[in-house]
């Protein structure tokens, strides 16, 4: 039941990049970033209106990072920006609905991604190494595609922490976030808020959550909010858990959960958990189930809770 983080735009092809000291500014797109740096960490942030980004490390050396706009100029210029980072990166693109995509990049310590409210916001961190932390943080979004947040084949030295807020979509899903084949040193958090979506397709879901095939160090924490899905839908939330390797506690608590399908779906597999699963669900309201809960072959160290709400029907 893992999607694939559906990608917001296609890929820009790699133009010249511009010297770090041009500052004139061009008001062509719809965005601009600005770059500083500051005692080995680089801030890229922002504008009110939508930012679309992509950083990538493809043919420089070691501590040179690649940011590249699409309809969003660089420091007030079109094209490409290389600059150097030794320590942390921090990016925030306040609001309007952003795009971050890191690819492939190798950042010594600390990675934090912010963005404020928008029509939506997408983040995709795909075969990346970063040193301690990775934050992610998402605003709330009111517009057709929702929050979509997605880290895949990537590798944190200590804690992932994803952070979104409250998404109303008319599109397939809501608030949607994937970790996949990744490797985190310590602790995995994750934590939605509210989620609707209007979806013509049978596996739309208000929220959906997958993490699946990696290897957790300590916890894996997933809080959501109140799931809705309609006219169809196969869940108003989803949580799914599989093939994960999780050194200490697994511990899920959604919220309700509404749908033309499934209220709650919330599935447990094929997983190494060292210490303790527990999973508390809210109330879930579907026309075929309202909580459909399973947790299949899996190793558990010490002790099972779960807890459901009502299920109608």
């Amino acid at each position: 039941m893992f999607r694939s983080l559906e990608s917001p735009r296609r890929r820009r092809p790699r133009i010249r990049p511009l010297n770090f000291d041009a500052l004139e500014v061009r008001s062509l797109l719809a965005g601009n970033l600005t770059v500083q740096l500051l005692h080995g960490s680089a801030f890229l942030v922002g504008d009110a209106s939508s930012n679309d980004i992509t950083i990538d490390q493809a043919g420089l050396p070691a501590n040179q990072l690649r940011v590249t706009g699409l309809e969003t100029t660089i420091n007030g210029q079109v094209g490409p920006l290389v600059f150097n980072v030794t320590t942390d990166l921090h990016i925030d693109l306040e609001g309007g609905g952003d795009v971050v995509d890191l690819e492939s990049v190798t950042v010594a310590r600390d990675v934090s991604i912010a963005m404020a409210n928008g029509t939506g916001n997408f983040v995709d961190v795909d075969s990346s190494t970063i040193g301690r932390d990775l934050t992610i943080v998402d605003g709330t979004a009111t517009g057709r595609p929702g929050n979509r947040v997605g880290v895949n084949s990537s590798t944190v030295g200590r804690d992932l922490a994803i952070t979104i807020g409250t998404a109303t979509a008319a599109n397939v899903f809501g608030n949607f976030v994937d970790v996949a084949s990744s490797t985190i040193g310590r602790d995995l958090t994750i934590s939605t808020g509210d989620g609707t979506a209007t979806a013509t397709r049978s596996d739309g879901a208000g929220i959906h959550v997958g993490v699946g095939n990696n290897s957790i160090g300590r916890d894996l924490t997933i809080t959501t909010g109140d799931g809705t899905v309609s006219p169809r839908g196969a869940a108003g939330l989803e949580v799914i858990v599989v093939s994960n390797s999780i050194g200490r506690d697994l511990t899920i608590t959604t919220g309700d959960g509404t749908s033309g399908g499934s209220g709650i779906i919330v599935g447990v597999g094929i997983s190494s958990i060292g210490r303790d699963l527990t999973i508390s669900t809210g109330d879930g309201t579907g026309s075929s189930h309202g909580i459909n809960l399973e947790v299949g072959t899996s190793s558990i160290g010490r002790h099972k809770s779960i807890t459901t709400g009502t299920s109608a029907p």
